[in-house]
């Protein structure tokens, strides 16, 4: 499922939650689709795609063996317009606001879709003469924010970590000046050996003393 494709059917799913309409009278916009019976609410997506701050780029040890990799991560905006027919279109598109503060109908939702519904940008009345008769109708436009990530891939790492120490001989050195380190699951020289634990006196272009 498309990014888009997403937005929309999880904008439907609340719809038919806030409204309790079935899933036939909440529809997706589209060209020459016939009209169910109303009350009927028609959802589509008019401005997808709107960056959100400023894209990251994260890293973690999440990759084979625990290598680094990283990633791209960004979060965007989208406008949704649902516009709804019939008498009870008002009614139908306060629902929709009002229900915009409840978790218990919007939480399910933005879990299952990944989406994050955030306001009402606009609201429109709609209603007018068609044929003989005026019909009722009203729009809003709803904000939807969410989340986009690229596919991780692997991350340079430290190919080498060159050290320089010295000490003045003292037998006896105080407590706060005992260390070690320890570095794990990074190839430090070619010898084969992955782990150094402090304990060697001298390390010089791949062999230990």
């Amino acid at each position: 499922m498309s990014v888009r494709e997403q937005v929309l059917q999880g904008v439907r799913a609340f719809c038919r939650a806030a409204t309790g309409l079935a899933q036939g009278s909440v529809i997706a916009a589209s060209q020459g689709a016939l009209r169910p019976a109303m009350p009927y609410l028609v959802v589509e997506v008019v401005t997808p795609g709107v960056q959100v701050g400023t894209d990251e780029l994260l890293r973690d040890l999440g990759g084979t063996y625990g290598s680094m990799r990283e990633w791209v991560r960004g979060h965007r905006r989208a406008t949704v317009q649902v516009s709804g027919y019939g008498t009870d279109a008002p009614e139908l598109l306060e629902q929709v606001r009002l229900s915009l503060e409840s978790e218990s109908v919007r939480g399910p939702v933005e879990a299952l879709y990944s989406i994050s519904l955030a306001r009402v940008v606009t609201a429109q009345d709609l209603t007018a003469l068609r044929q003989t008769d005026f019909e009722v109708a009203a729009m809003m436009d709803l904000e939807v924010t969410y989340r986009l990530d690229t596919a991780p891939v692997a991350s340079p790492e430290a190919a080498s970590i060159v050290l320089a120490l010295t000490f003045d001989s003292d037998p006896n050195p105080p407590a706060d000046l005992t260390g070690g380190v320890t570095l794990v699951q990074h190839t430090l020289w070619d010898g084969g050996t992955t782990l150094w634990d402090g304990g060697a006196t001298s390390w010089d272009d791949g062999l230990v003393f």
